[in-house]
Order: C-alpha cells, then sequence, then structure tokens
C-alpha cells in the first residue's frame, strides 16, 4: 500500500475512533492503568489526558478515585506477621536468605517527591536534598512484600523521628513480636 493510501487509512481510522469513543466514560481497567502509568514514570496529567483522550481535570478526578481505592484495600494486604507461626515463618525466611537470625523485617526510609505543597508551612516539606517531599518508613519481609508503611510526615522530618513515632517501634518495645527484630 503506497504510503498516501496509508496516511488517508490511519487519518481516517483516528478521525472514526474519536467519533466512536467521543463522550464514552473510561473503563474502570483504563482508569487504573491510567493511575499506574502516572504512578510509574511521574508523568504530567495532561500528557496522560492526550493519550488516552481525556482532559486533564478527569485525570485529576480517576488519579484521585483510584489512588483512594489503593488506600482501603491496605489493611488487607499490608500486614506485620500476626500469629507467632507468621512471626516464626518470617525469621525462618530471612535466616535461610542471609543467616541473620530473628529478624522480622527490614525497615528503611526514603522520600518521596511532591510539588511544593504552597502555604506558610511548605518549607517544612523540603528535604536535606532540596526538594519537597514526605519522608516514608517502609517494613519489608525476605519476599519483598511491604509489611508496614508510614507515609505522613513532612521531608524535613529525620528518619528517627518518624520511626520513634511509629506504632511499628511501640509493637516491638512491647514484646509483640518476642525477641525478633527489625534490620535497617
Amino acid at each position: 500500500m503506497p504510503v498516501c493510501c496509508m496516511s488517508a487509512f490511519w487519518c481516517g481510522t483516528i478521525t472514526y475512533l474519536c467519533i466512536v469513543f467521543r463522550n464514552n466514560s473510561l473503563t474502570p481497567m483504563n482508569q487504573f492503568l491510567a493511575t499506574l502509568r502516572l504512578y510509574s514514570c511521574a508523568g504530567h496529567q495532561t500528557t496522560i489526558g492526550d493519550f488516552i483522550g481525556c482532559h486533564q481535570t478527569t485525570i485529576s478526578r480517576i488519579l484521585k478515585r483510584v489512588t483512594m481505592a489503593i488506600a482501603r484495600t491496605r489493611p488487607r494486604y499490608i500486614v506485620m506477621p500476626q500469629t507467632q507461626m507468621e512471626i516464626i515463618s518470617t525469621s525462618t525466611d530471612f535466616y535461610h536468605i542471609s543467616r541473620f537470625p530473628k529478624v522480622n523485617g527490614c525497615i528503611d526510609g526514603t522520600h518521596m517527591r511532591l510539588q511544593s505543597p504552597g502555604g506558610a508551612d511548605a518549607e517544612v516539606f523540603r528535604n536535606r536534598k532540596g526538594y519537597f517531599s514526605i519522608n516514608t518508613q517502609v517494613v519489608g519481609n525476605s519476599n519483598l512484600k511491604i509489611m508496614n508503611i508510614v507515609a505522613r510526615w513532612p521531608g524535613s522530618t529525620h528518619d528517627q523521628t518518624v520511626f520513634n513515632n511509629s506504632r511499628i517501634k511501640a509493637r516491638f518495645q512491647s514484646n509483640e513480636f518476642e525477641d525478633n527484630v527489625l534490620l535497617g
């Protein structure tokens, strides 16, 4: 097929698809995929919207709705070992990997970049590296599954402060996980 015919075909096809899909809502799967795309590549909402044929404000609403839906599932999937058997299993898995005894999780902090929140308190979100962030603490198991997460402290907050004020520290201090430790 000559190039001129191909371009006419593509233009016609694109025009047809625009007419057919105009005013149709995005399927839940496409909303989820658009949200994952924003998470994974830190893309701009306008660019993602152009890519899937939506306005930036629609993408903003989708992002909020899908993010809230994902957050509501957190208690089902992000949990520390609860029973004696789960605690033993977790520490045994770590022992098989690195020969560290009594490790019930690995803990670390990371800065989740964000735009300046603006306002009088904006500078507390600026971290020591100079960009705005949320200081996030994560505990993972030997299979790289997140078991605990704290994502509420501004970027200027030191990791030790995040840990000292976390429920996970209190749970370890109360011997809930017996004599197991977190590796950090």
